[in-house]
């Protein structure tokens, strides 16, 4: 039984062509639906074969089964097609959906199948029916392969798909594909049934889910939107569950700057989905629309009892049994202590984007003294503020600083956003700005960053923004620019009150380094950086300049004096907190270089599973590509491949071009070996253009396994 689960999954990436995300060529309504529509066709040409198939498509309303089943269809070339419609209306009138195969077949047919429209086809057995339908599938087996479609199964009649069972059950060489499409699962013994024709090698269960982040932003820039960034795209996914339908509805409505507003708010909902649930909510009395809106205001989920309370109810249960009934709201756990969410994200987003901005601002006032975390209460506090508030930015500030020590970038980043739009002064501004566009390229959200270079670019030269600008130009592959953006920005620091910031400059000197293969140089750069946070506050956000300084001297065929200077670390372990991981990463690679294998695992495995849940971004690729390395050659080939090709999928999503050409050639080398040339030569072809486009010195490794 094949199922496949049509949705986020992490697999190997393909490279994507171009170093920005790159625009396919197909059609919108097909994005990040390839792999699947190529199983279809694959199904199909074993029933040209002989092989009799059944293909069942699940997934929600507007996931997009249609658009891949009309896709499929047109592509199939010569397939005599038998198509039939469930109608919600029609879901008690029998053999419905059997009657509309038979008049789409044109051709006389067994008496069995005759008259189905008639009121006396009520007495007809499934079995006859079925029977009949077996036959009439045996005459038309001297033309092309036969393909019976069914579309919105879920509204099917039972005994149309009693005798759909029942003909399938019987197919044994006959080419007929099978392929029927539901919303939600069959009922019962029905789906038990289809299933175990699956089950039993018949066909394949193809589980549609939502678009993930990366096809999101692909099917933006196809339809205009170049500069989406992936955080954007994840966003959108979050709040339309990645329906095809609802994204494209979005970028069709919204401009690019809409889109990518802080996340203090909801983005809107669709105009058409809106208008729905905005008649349906009018439909409810005064006190379930106050509920339902309360809820809207504290977001998707909370306590049945706060929505109450900010809706000024005693008593909310006779407003929230109306507002389920309306599928406005649903309720988890018990009704005295549970917990009420909305049935979709737009459901809430269409409500909160009715509220005249007085009520809103009122309501989220109240909601801030409601709420007992301090993230929860930002937010609403956020969302109250009628203009400048310096005390307000000076908190969310504060906020973002802990959420980065704890490698949480995406919220300080949101929140450092939130708190640039409040500052009251210029400079203010300015610093909350480059501390957002900082914290979103620790997190790899190199995109989002990017969406910012022209402000910081017009600010006034100093060493915080020289170095934000710096770490964006090497990361972009810019490693000239990046050079002198940060050369220039060290120098003018004081060592003694810049601390900080010294030892991040130094870090991504040594950085730069590395990928130039300057191993010497590198090693310099990463003492300065070590000097530097030996001093108080002087801890690098980078976390990484003692694994720049092993790296380094190791690059410079110097590996012995590298191991020692990490010889006081303890075992590795995924358990470290933030600021201990430092120098595991560049032990591991040392220990690579010399040929200890299994210790390079025992470093790097653990690495990769801490950069990859708390960054930066840029870790993260580099402990799985150097962990893929140690397990080709230590002969563990499935590990190799699943870590090399994740390096190179995180390096693609994240954006982190200078990283990109040793990735995709560390994900090369085990398909090779294995034999599998078509995708090694596409990780190949990916390597040999992101290192033309960064310059990359590629002899920097060899350097380090020669000395």
């Amino acid at each position: 039984m094949r199922i496949r689960d049509a949705g986020r999954r992490d697999r190997p990436a393909v490279p994507r062509a171009e170093f920005h995300p790159a625009v396919s060529t197909v059609d919108p309504a097909l994005v990040g639906r390839l792999a699947e529509l190529a199983l279809l066709h694959a199904e199909l040409g074993a029933v040209r074969a002989g092989r009799p198939r059944l293909i069942i498509v699940e997934g929600p309303a507007g996931v997009g089964k249609t658009a891949l089943v009309g896709r499929y269809l047109g592509e199939a070339g010569e397939l005599r097609t038998l198509r039939a419609t469930g109608e919600e209306v029609e879901a008690l009138l029998p053999y419905g959906v059997i009657a509309q195969l038979v008049r789409a077949a044109r051709v006389d047919v067994p008496d069995s199948l005759r008259g189905l429209d008639a009121p006396t086809s009520r007495s007809r057995d499934p079995i006859t029916v079925g029977a009949g339908l077996v036959e009439l599938l045996g005459t038309l087996q001297n033309g092309p392969p036969v393909g019976l479609v069914v579309d919105d199964a879920q509204w099917a009649d039972r005994p149309s798909l009693q005798a759909l069972l029942f003909a399938l059950r019987r197919l044994e060489a006959d080419r007929v594909l099978t392929l029927i499409s539901t919303r939600d699962s069959i009922p019962g013994e029905l789906l038990e049934g289809m299933q175990r024709l699956v089950a039993n090698g018949g066909g394949t269960l193809l589980r549609l889910t939502g678009l993930d982040a990366a096809a999101i932003r692909e099917l933006g820039i196809l339809m205009g939107f170049e500069q989406l960034s992936l955080r954007t795209a994840e966003r959108i996914r979050e709040h339309t569950q990645g329906g095809p339908l609802h994204v494209r509805a979005l970028f069709e409505e919204l401009p690019l700057e809409a889109l990518e507003q802080p996340a203090d708010a909801p983005l809107p909902s669709p105009r058409n989905f809106s208008a729905l649930v905005l008649g349906r909510l009018a439909g409810c009395a005064p006190e379930t629309q106050q509920l339902v809106i309360a809820a809207a205001v504290l977001g998707l989920r909370g306590p049945l009892s706060m929505a109450g309370e900010l809706a000024e109810l005693t008593d909310p249960f006779p407003a929230l049994e109306q507002a389920m009934a309306a599928r406005l709201l649903k309720v988890h756990g018990d009704l005295h202590h549970g917990v009420i969410s909305f049935p979709h994200p737009l459901v809430r987003a269409a409500v909160y984007h009715d509220l005249g901005p007085v009520r809103r601002i009122g309501l989220h006032a109240q909601a801030a003294a409601l709420v007992e975390n301090e993230a929860s209460s930002l937010r609403h506090r956020v969302a109250a503020a009628r203009g400048e508030d310096a005390q307000l930015a000076a908190d969310l500030g504060a906020f973002a600083r802990g959420e980065a020590g704890h490698g949480a970038w995406a919220s300080a980043a949101d929140a450092l956003l939130s708190a640039q739009r409040l500052a009251p002064t210029p400079a203010e501004r300015h610093q909350y700005l480059l501390e957002a566009v900082e914290y979103m390229l620790l997190g790899g959200d190199v995109g989002g960053a990017m969406a910012h270079t022209d402000t910081i670019t017009a600010l006034r030269p100093s060493p915080r923004r020289d170095y934000v600008l710096g770490s964006l130009t090497l990361m972009t592959g810019r490693p000239e620019e990046a050079e002198r953006l940060l050369t220039g920005a060290y120098e003018l620091c004081d060592p003694g009150t810049d601390r900080r910031l010294v030892a991040d400059l130094a870090v991504q000197l040594a950085n730069l380094g590395l990928t130039r293969g300057k191993g010497a140089e590198s090693a310099t750069w990463a003492a300065r950086a070590l000097d530097a946070e030996n001093a108080e506050d002087g801890m690098s956000l980078l976390r990484s300049a003692l694994t720049c300084r092993v790296a380094g001297l190791t690059f410079a065929g110097r590996a012995s004096e590298g191991l020692a200077a990490a010889a006081s670390l303890p075992e590795a372990s995924a358990d470290l907190d933030q600021p201990s991981v430092d120098g595991y990463l560049g032990r591991g690679f040392a220990r690579y270089i010399i040929d200890d294998l299994a210790g390079a695992c025992a470093d790097l495995a653990p690495m990769s599973t801490v950069f990859r849940h708390r960054g930066p971004a840029y870790l993260a690729v580099s402990a799985l590509q150097f962990l893929s390395w140690a397990e080709y050659r230590l002969g563990s080939w499935d590990d190799a491949i699943l870590h090399g090709g994740l390096a190179a999928s995180i390096a693609e999503d994240a954006d982190q071009f200078w990283l990109l050409s040793t990735a995709h050639l560390g994900a090369c080398a085990p398909l090779a070996g294995r034999g599998d040339w078509e995708a090694a030569q596409v990780h190949a072809d990916a390597a040999q253009r992101a290192a033309a486009l960064v310059g990359l010195d590629g002899c920097g490794t060899h350097r380090a396994r020669e000395g």
